[in-house]
C-alpha cells in the first residue's frame, strides 16, 4: 500500500474540524475505545449524539473547556455517568452537564425560539447560527443570520469569526480572510482570529506569515492547538525536528487531540533519519489519532495500517485494513 499524506495544512481551522464530519458511533463503537457506560444512566440516550453546549454555560472539562466560540465542531458524547456526559470535541475531552448540553436535532428549533423572544440580541442570532450551520450544515441561512447579529453590534469579534468560518465553509476564501482580519481589528486580543489568520496564510503558502498569527495567538492564550499548528508550518516546510519540537510542546498541552497525534506521528514516520523507535513512536500516535475519532478516520486509519507494515506487524496491519473495508462498506 503506498502511503498518502493525509495532512491538510488547513485543518487547523476550526470550520474544517476532523469531529465535523463525525457519525453517529454506536454503543459498540464506544466500548471499542474502552469507555464504560453507567449502570445508572440511559447511555443509548447520549453515546454517539453530536451536542451543543448551552449559551451562557462556561463549562469546565478535565482537559478542556468548551464554549460557543468552537464553531462548527459539534461534540461527540463517548461516556455517560449520572447526569454528566463525558465528550470529546475539536481540542480534547472534558465533561458536560446534561443540563448544559443540547442534542443536534433539538438544537435548531432551541436557538430560533430564543431569537423570536430576543430579536435584538445579537448572541441571540449567533447562537442561531452555530445551530444552523453545526446541526444541519446550512451554511447559507446560517451566514444570514450571522450577518444579522452583526448588524445589531458591529463590534462583536466573534460574529466576524463565526462569519470567516461560514465563508470559508462556502468556499469565498477572500471574504474569509476579511473577516477574520476585522476580528482582529475589532479586538486585538482575540487569539482565535489570529490562529485562523495563520492557518489561511499557510495554506497559501506564506510560512513565515503565518507563523507570525501563530505566536500572536501564542502569546495571548497558550495552547495546545497553536503550537500544534506551527509544528505544521514546519512540516510544510520539511524542518521535521522543529516540527517535533512544538507538536510534543502540543502534546504536553493536550493529549487528546486527535490532528495533534497524527501530526506527530506522521513527523516520526516520515523523517529521513528514522529509527526502529521512531517507527514505533509513529505508530503509537497514529493508534491514539485513530482512538480519539472512534476509528472512523480513513486517513488516519491508512496511516497507522502503513506504519505497521513498515514496521513488519502484518498481522496488525490487516486488522486496520479491515476497518478501512467496514468503513467502505466492503
Amino acid at each position: 500500500m503506498r502511503y498518502q499524506n493525509p495532512i491538510v495544512v488547513f485543518a487547523v481551522i476550526a470550520a474544517l474540524s476532523t469531529f465535523f464530519m463525525l457519525q453517529k458511533s454506536s454503543a459498540q463503537d464506544n466500548q471499542a475505545t474502552g469507555a464504560t457506560k453507567s449502570a445508572n444512566a440511559k447511555s443509548d440516550d447520549w453515546v454517539g449524539q453530536q451536542i451543543i453546549p448551552i449559551p451562557g454555560k462556561k463549562i469546565q472539562g478535565n482537559m478542556v473547556e468548551y464554549t460557543l466560540d468552537q464553531i462548527m465542531t459539534p461534540i461527540v458524547v463517548y461516556r455517560v455517568d449520572r447526569n454528566k456526559l463525558l465528550v470529546r470535541g475539536v481540542e480534547g475531552q472534558g465533561w458536560i452537564y446534561k443540563k448544559n448540553a443540547l442534542k443536534m436535532k433539538d438544537a435548531v428549533k432551541h436557538y430560533k425560539k430564543h431569537v423570536e423572544e430576543n430579536s435584538r440580541s445579537a448572541e441571540a442570532w449567533l447562537n442561531l447560527a452555530h445551530a444552523r450551520a453545526s446541526a444541519q450544515r446550512d451554511f447559507k441561512q446560517a451566514l444570514k443570520d450571522c450577518s444579522q447579529a452583526l448588524k445589531l453590534n458591529d463590534r462583536l469579534a466573534r460574529g466576524y469569526k463565526i462569519r470567516g468560518n461560514l465563508l470559508l465553509a462556502l468556499g469565498d476564501t477572500d471574504a474569509a480572510l476579511e473577516n477574520y482580519q476585522k476580528a482582529v481589528d475589532v479586538d486585538p486580543k482575540y487569539a482565535p482570529c489570529y490562529n485562523n489568520l495563520g492557518a489561511m496564510y499557510m495554506k497559501q503558502g506564506k510560512f513565515k506569515k503565518a507563523i507570525r498569527y501563530f505566536e500572536q495567538a501564542l502569546k495571548l492564550t497558550e495552547k495546545g492547538i497553536y503550537y500544534r499548528n506551527i509544528g505544521t508550518v514546519y512540516i510544510n516546510q520539511g524542518d521535521f525536528e522543529k516540527a517535533k519540537e512544538f507538536l510534543l510542546k502540543a502534546i504536553k498541552k493536550n493529549a487528546q487531540n486527535a490532528e495533534t497525534q497524527y501530526a506527530l506521528g506522521y513527523v516520526y514516520f516520515v523523517k529521513p533519519d528514522s529509527t526502529d523507535e521512531d517507527m514505533v513512536a509513529s505508530i503509537k500516535h497514529f493508534k491514539s489519532a485513530c482512538e480519539l475519532t472512534f476509528w472512523k478516520n480513513k486517513g488516519y486509519l491508512v496511516a497507522l495500517s502503513t506504519a505497521y507494515e513498515r514496521n513488519g506487524q502484518d498481522d496488525e496491519a490487516g486488522e486496520i485494513k479491515d476497518k478501512i473495508d467496514e468503513l467502505d462498506g466492503r
